[in-house]
């Protein structure tokens, strides 16, 4: 099943157009006045699909790589001093795969020509790892992921790295725990009919996953998945920190 990528801006509420037919799992990268979408193929869980465009309307499609025997899920995009990095959520091979799901990276000097990373710096092994965001800011790329606590309980802890060898945790993990403010709908959220919303007045909520965040009128945008990890219910949720993404990242390393 693909779940196509909508564009709805903030100010008008109209759908500029859809993107990712054939494909699942996106996430969104912007630079220079470009979006980028990647997703993972519909067909070929170790292909990733790059969507570009430069208006929101108008859409190119090319495969970035194709990573045989390898099953994919989220990515996430961001640039450094050396160039793109990509991080791949992967939970096949298992001979390289530790605990499902593992981050893994690759990196590139011009979003054509991919190098992946040794696959001993998959993180973390250890622990299960998804739904990431991924930006570089003053040295450390930053890191949030999804991790899994006892009780079928899952949220969002936050790490960075200057090497991807070497990982520091944020000193105030977890960032978001499940809650009642989680069902508060957000004025810009669409799909949503009657007989959802009123499911969601009682629905079992305990996850907080998936969390993506931009520079927004200054302040950070947060926006994250709330539900149960079960597949039977999920919506969208926002927060707000009153200063920069890059100012919120550092903060929870002081």
């Amino acid at each position: 099943e693909s779940r196509e990528f909508k564009f709805k801006p903030f100010k008008t509420g109209k759908i500029l157009s859809t993107v990712g037919a054939d494909s699942y799992f996106h996430s969104c990268y912007v630079e220079n006045g470009t979006a980028y979408i990647l997703g993972v193929d519909t067909k070929e869980r170790g292909v990733i699909r790059m969507y570009e465009s430069t208006d929101l309307i108008n859409w190119t499609n090319r495969p970035l790589f194709h990573n045989k025997g390898w099953v994919y899920y989220n990515t996430a995009l961001t640039k450094g001093p050396e160039g793109y990095v990509l991080l791949l959520e992967a939970s096949h091979p298992k001979e390289e795969v530790g605990v499902p799901f593992t981050f893994f990276f690759a990196t590139s000097p011009d979003l054509k020509e991919w190098t992946f990373m040794d696959y001993d710096l998959g993180f973390s092994k250890e622990r299960y790892m998804g739904g990431p965001f991924m930006k570089y800011v003053d040295g450390y790329y930053y890191v949030i992921s999804v991790t899994e606590l006892p009780c079928q309980r899952y949220t969002n802890y936050l790490y960075r790295t200057r090497d991807f060898r070497d990982w520091e945790v944020g000193h105030y993990n977890p960032l978001l725990m499940p809650d009642e403010d989680d069902r508060l709908i957000s004025p810009r959220a669409i799909d949503m009919d009657e007989a959802f919303l009123e499911k969601m007045k009682t629905a079992f909520i305990s996850s907080n996953s998936d969390i993506d965040m931009c520079d927004y009128n200054g302040k950070t945008y947060i926006c994250y998945n709330v539900g149960n990890q079960l597949g039977t219910t999920g919506w969208l949720a926002e927060a707000e920190y009153d200063g920069s993404v890059a100012d919120f990242l550092k903060a929870n390393f002081e």
